[in-house]
């Protein structure tokens, strides 16, 4: 586990939530840019413009899954890495980084002194940097 995927965390998520809105959406056919017409105009290739549209909702499909399969894998291991952890390290860690809370807030929270916590989060990371 490296400091760089604890910090990317919040952001996975976020984008884990993106994707699967964008796959519901797609799901229900409201994905704006595959109008049949439209593209068959853009094109200029003939054919069945529905079939031209659905082929193109397939490989969206199948980009949005291969993606968002990628996200929850990082997801999972991040949080798999947070849970061998003592509970109040735990704590500390997602408090900061799963829940982006302040260094101060943090301290405040669990009753460190600031400087005391960045020390204690500097060494939780390197528990983590083993796992």
């Amino acid at each position: 586990m490296t400091k760089e995927k604890l910090e990317q965390y919040r952001q996975i998520c976020r984008e884990i939530h993106e994707l699967e809105e964008e796959k519901t959406a797609l799901a229900a056919g409201h994905i704006s840019g595959l109008h049949p017409a439209g593209e068959r105009r853009s094109t200029g290739l003939p054919g069945d413009p529905t079939a031209q549209t659905a082929a193109r909702l397939w490989e969206l499909s199948k980009v949005l899954a291969a993606r968002l399969n990628e996200l929850i894998a990082l997801r999972t291991e991040i949080e798999q890495a947070i849970d061998c952890l003592p509970p109040d390290e735990r704590r500390i860690i997602r408090l900061y980084y799963v829940e982006g809370h302040s260094l101060e807030s943090v301290a405040e929270l669990v009753g460190y002194s600031v400087r005391h916590l960045w020390r204690k989060r500097r060494d939780i990371e390197q528990k983590l940097l083993a796992v």
